[in-house]
């Protein structure tokens, strides 16, 4: 359904509220969508659709902290192909070493391999991630100069649900877990805000946050079935 569909809904749902104001049915329908969509599930990784893709990440030498894509929410991590082996790959202790990734070398923990959609990709372990703010791109710093590269680094990121300011914006939790789980989270927040009772609300709105990223998480992603190689 659409906002508009949704907050007539709500209305028949929620007796007393106005559906626009400080706290009205279309603050927390927007509450509601970003605390059940901002999740690190399978189907929220961003992708560049034209290929298919994680998203490029450009570097400039000397240049440390770089702002993620637009309507993302959360960093997982800067990821190379495994088979590339530029950049700071190079720098990490026993990369080249006769034992290979994925195994001890000299007391250090090697580097991770990560397999989305079917591709092997490494963790860089060079950096630090913060989520997005209110307004506010989240964003990375790297702890050593990741140099001028093209092609190297991949950002691996968790989608930002669209911010709900009026009711012409789409949804972004689409049908039926709009029905299925928006609209009862927004009647949760919203009870609970008409008695006074955030605190009850907190763990029924938390368990259909649950209940969504295991639908989320279902289809084919392309994951690898067997345990992720952290090289420990």
């Amino acid at each position: 359904m659409n906002t508009e569909e949704m907050l007539g809904m709500l209305e028949t749902q929620c007796d007393g509220f106005n559906r626009y104001g400080l706290n009205g049915l279309l603050f927390f329908l927007r509450t509601a969508q970003s605390v059940l969509a901002d999740t690190p599930n399978e189907q929220n990784i961003v992708f560049d659709e034209a290929t298919g893709n994680l998203l490029p990440l450009e570097t400039q030498d000397g240049v440390f902290k770089y702002d993620a894509p637009d309507d993302t929410w959360r960093i997982a991590g800067i990821l190379t192909l495994a088979n590339n082996g530029g950049g700071l790959l190079n720098e990490w202790p026993g990369r080249n070493s006769d034992y290979g990734i994925g195994r001890q070398y000299s007391g250090v923990k090697q580097l991770e391999h990560i397999y989305i959609s079917g591709i092997d990709y490494i963790r860089i372990p060079y950096i630090r991630s913060y989520d997005a703010g209110d307004i506010t791109n989240p964003y990375v710093i790297f702890t050593k100069n990741p140099g001028d590269t093209e092609d190297i680094y991949y950002w691996y990121c968790y989608g930002k649900a669209t911010a709900l300011l009026s009711e012409s914006i789409p949804l972004s939790i689409k049908p039926p877990y709009d029905y299925m789980f928006l609209f009862p989270a927004t009647v949760k927040l919203a009870q609970a805000y008409k008695d006074g009772d955030y605190l009850k609300a907190l763990p029924e709105v938390m368990k259909l946050k649950q209940l969504y990223a295991i639908e989320m998480n279902k289809g084919e992603q392309g994951v690898d079935s067997d345990a992720e190689d952290r090289g420990f």
